[in-house]
């Protein structure tokens, strides 16, 4: 300890004893050893003073008649845990200075002093308490790195199951991937075969059929390896994205005009919104990818007669909303967890539909990384709704939104 000078300042050690003379005797006996020592006749004016003053040892009286020192030493050590605390007693037998250790003391004085015995006793008490702490902070120092571990530990842990979840999530794409690469490969090579035996004769009408045939199949080839080489540059995070101010209004226009012809050709109504003012912070190419693809499919999975109905709301000041609604046969709740995979068209693969699998992947992924988010609610039987929330480009730029 240091005093205000800097200069080391005497130990102070808390002397408890109800017995006017041998308390003195011994505060004074510790002040000429160097120390601050500090006598208290009552036990409980003696604990209360742990509280201010940082006492490193406590001489304890044994037999006191307001208070046994064992009980005194175990309040203490109550208050202060790293208290060094030493019993004072005339009964110098065995099991009295078992009491003793078993109640916390580190050594005990035997009355009456001698100076010799209090010199090397104390000496003990302060070993015992630089061990005592030693071996306290190497505890903490061990539970410490212990934690840390078990951190490591976990974090390893996480990250093997989060690479096998790829590993395994990786294994399924390649497997769908190669399957469905080559159900329009076959569809083309065996169309062509047709065509070029000799001993299968064709008529020019069937040729012509054929040869859609290829032109289909090769199309929708084509369209399954761009949106699969879309995916992985959106996943490696290099999709070229501008993200800039896109008015609603002329998005929703063009895009009411694409898919038009699909709507007609499926008997289904599309119904748009009036007045759009909205505008939000995306990627107008990007943001016109995810709509068409819902559009797409709401057109495509309806029922004949059935309605396509988008509608935009503002969320506040901070974010706009766009639905898309059908009126088809709706997903089964235990299906839409895997609405996002790709390649999964939920039991729909074998339909009259086409679609690659992969359209819905892709808008969640873009959506995420233009700040957005997509979710979908779904009734069997009456419909599916699916919803795209984006920052509002009015308060990107820190003007009023359009109402």
């Amino acid at each position: 300890m240091q005093d205000v000078d800097g200069r080391d300042a005497p130990l102070p050690i808390l002397v408890v004893d109800d017995e006017d003379l041998v308390r003195e005797v011994m505060c004074e006996l510790l002040t000429r050893e160097g120390y601050a020592p500090a006598g208290f006749a009552d036990p409980m004016a003696a604990l209360a003073s742990l509280a201010g003053v940082p006492y490193k040892l406590a001489l304890i009286d044994l037999n006191m008649p307001s208070m046994d020192g064992i009980a005194v030493i175990e309040a203490a050590l109550a208050l202060k845990p790293d208290l060094g605390c030493l019993i004072v007693t005339g009964e110098g037998d065995l099991p009295t200075s078992q009491r003793a250790l078993d109640a916390g003391a580190i050594d005990y004085l035997l009355k009456p002093f001698n100076i010799v015995a209090v010199k090397a006793g104390l000496q003990r008490a302060f070993r015992t308490v630089a061990l005592r702490k030693a071996a306290w902070s190497a505890d903490q120092k061990i539970q410490q790195h212990m934690m840390e571990l078990a951190m490591l530990n976990r974090q390893l842990i996480l990250a093997r199951n989060s690479a096998e979840l790829a590993n395994e999530a990786k294994s399924r794409f390649l497997a769908s991937m190669s399957h469905e690469l080559r159900t329009p490969l076959n569809s083309i090579i065996g169309f062509a075969h047709i065509l070029r035996s000799a001993h299968l004769s064709s008529t020019p009408v069937q040729s012509a059929e054929f040869a859609g045939h290829i032109v289909d199949a090769a199309n929708h080839l084509l369209s399954l390896v761009n949106e699969v080489l879309d995916l992985a540059k959106i996943q490696a995070g290099k999709a070229d994205l501008r993200v800039d101010c896109v008015m609603l209004a002329p998005l929703l226009e063009k895009c009411a005009r694409l898919i038009a012809p699909e709507c007609e050709r499926h008997g289904v109504t599309l119904i748009m919104p009036d007045h759009v003012g909205h505008s939000v912070h995306a990627d107008a190419t990007r943001l016109q990818q995810v709509l068409l693809n819902l559009l797409s499919n709401g057109a495509r999975y309806n029922k004949p007669g059935g309605t396509l109905t988008v509608a935009v709301c503002g969320l506040g000041l901070t974010h706009t909303s766009i639905t898309v609604s059908d009126t088809g046969q709706g997903i089964a709740p235990d299906l839409r967890e895997r609405l996002f995979q790709p390649f999964d068209r939920l039991g729909r693969s074998t339909s009259s539909a086409e679609g690659t699998g992969l359209g819905l992947t892709i808008a969640d992924r873009l959506m995420r990384q233009m700040n957005g988010t997509i979710d979908v609610v779904s009734t069997v039987g009456l419909g599916t709704t699916f919803t795209i929330v984006l920052p509002s480009a009015a308060t990107q730029a820190g003007t009023q939104p359009v109402p």
